[in-house]
């Protein structure tokens, strides 16, 4: 796939980069990146849809390593909270609760164990997998609808918000 220079940059990740084309986001993977993980998540999110949890969709294109996904204009959630805007909190705890009641009878998703640490160094892992251990089995499920492999940064947010009701529950 070939951009034609009016892209916009609205995104950066440790796996890729996120533009804004022609009414679309474009998720753009590094050539290092495994196209086979990036068939997976494409996967994931068609699974998140059939369940409901999110309308945004995934489409193929002509390069494994460019995914075209529909795009939500606006301010981020992050950009938000870091101008302190507590209300996106708010947002994010309600999205939470949605794929937290979701039923996932019938989707077909890996193990969150398989996959959560895919992206951690050793020491990301030795640390991360203990928490999610103790997470109870609801916030287990509603996790694998709404993150995939590849958003690992997710985790940090995860340990934040729940390490310290792990270490309350022992």
């Amino acid at each position: 796939m070939v951009f034609d220079g009016s892209e916009k940059l609205i995104g950066r990740g440790a796996q890729a980069d996120v533009v804004s084309y022609r009414g679309y986001a474009y998720k753009i993977y590094k050539p290092s990146y495994p196209a086979e993980w990036i068939a997976f998540e494409k996967d994931q999110q068609r699974a998140v849809n059939r369940a409901g949890v999110s309308s945004i969709r995934y489409y193929d294109t002509d390069d494994d390593h460019i995914v075209k996904m529909d795009l939500i204009e606006g301010e981020t959630l992050e950009t938000r909270a870091s101008r302190g805007d507590l209300t996106c909190f708010d947002i994010l705890a309600d999205s939470f609760a949605k794929i937290h009641s979701t039923d996932i009878t019938g989707i077909r998703m890996p193990r969150i164990e398989d996959t959560a640490c895919m992206n951690l160094s050793i020491p990301e892992k030795e640390e991360v997998m203990p928490i999610l251990r103790r997470l109870p089995s609801s916030i287990m499920q509603g996790l694998m609808l709404y993150l995939t492999s590849s958003q690992s940064r997710a985790w940090k947010y995860i340990k934040r918000r729940y390490c310290h009701e792990c270490e309350m529950r022992g």
